[in-house]
């Protein structure tokens, strides 16, 4: 595909404590390779097309890779993608499922999604710790930092207008809330609140263990080794916080309480990633030449 004339700049705005069961930087990788570019552009057939280009520009980002790690990077992103269309198909069905569903039972459908996301998690990891074991010290100085810099940005937004916030996620897929639902919502603010505070905790907890494993002189299969079970661990312990249990019950009630119009409009929003999923199911990433683009300078800024 030829480069286009114009820079691309795609600004996605993605909440640390948007997603209650996904954790870590798979949160944003997930839903970028599948899902999250449903507001950046509204030409589906221009925006797929790239998707191993942006999930490669994102990677390389998050983990301080060189232009030959990039280039290593773009080629197991392609495999990964075309890879994955199998667990798309699967997800393409329970959003049909989910869709004709009068009364929506939030944490069997959270249990659903959640085994996906495991499933996805065990195809992405392989190739997210191999990149992680190639980093060198002035890389891992490089992580450290931006680590530091993301967790700065996310403790303020914790405590930023929590109320505007929690509403405003409810809203994007139920539309304009009741006054029911807005003090189910009011009333369970300070539990959103303690597991959010919770996730970052965790994610600090992780992040230091991470950094020791990789400053450590392993062979590199060992390596990889140890950073996969470290990184399946801290993704998957989110299911056992304290606050999450309570998060549901406040999910369910306010779904309990959905109401034809808010039916309408989420059905609206599932239709639109099944249809984001079938163009994707289209692509052949492998025979995809880039011929350079995915080199440019062309800024992607997704801050996590």
């Amino acid at each position: 595909m030829d480069q286009p004339e114009a820079k691309v700049e795609i600004r996605i705005q993605l909440e640390y404590n948007q997603f209650h069961c996904l954790g870590v930087a798979m949160k944003a990788i997930f839903f970028t390779s599948l899902l999250l570019l449903l507001s950046a552009c509204g030409i589906k057939s221009l925006v797929v097309p790239y998707f191993d280009w942006i999930l490669t520009s994102e990677l390389s980002e998050q983990l301080t890779l060189n232009s030959k790690q990039k280039r290593l990077l773009n080629q197991d992103v392609k495999h990964f993608l075309d890879e994955r269309k199998t667990q798309a198909k699967r997800v393409l069905k329970h959003l049909n499922q989910f869709k004709e569903e009068e009364k929506i039972e939030v944490e069997r459908w959270q249990n659903t999604f959640y085994a996906e996301y495991l499933d996805f998690l065990k195809g992405f990891l392989p190739m997210y710790s191999k990149y992680l074991a190639m980093l060198d010290k002035s890389q891992l100085k490089d992580l450290r930092k931006k680590f530091e810099d993301e967790n700065e940005e996310l403790s303020e937004s914790i405590e930023d207008e929590p109320t505007e916030r929690i509403l405003e996620r409810f809203e994007k897929n139920l539309g304009h809330l009741r006054e029911e639902q807005k003090k189910t919502l009011n009333e369970n603010l300070d539990n959103f609140v303690a597991a959010s505070r919770e996730r970052l905790k965790s994610r600090k907890e992780y992040q230091k263990s991470l950094l020791k494993l990789l400053e450590k002189e392993l062979a590199s299969e060992e390596k990889q080794s140890q950073i996969y079970k470290m990184t399946w661990d801290y993704n998957t312990r989110e299911r056992n916080l304290a606050a999450r249990q309570k998060n549901i019950e406040t999910v369910t009630k306010v779904f309990n309480a959905i109401s034809e119009k808010q039916k309408k409009h989420l059905r609206k929003k599932v239709e639109s990633y099944k249809e984001w999923i079938r163009y994707y199911l289209k692509e052949d990433y492998a025979a995809i030449s880039r011929q350079g683009f995915l080199f440019a300078q062309t800024p992607i800024v997704l801050n996590l």
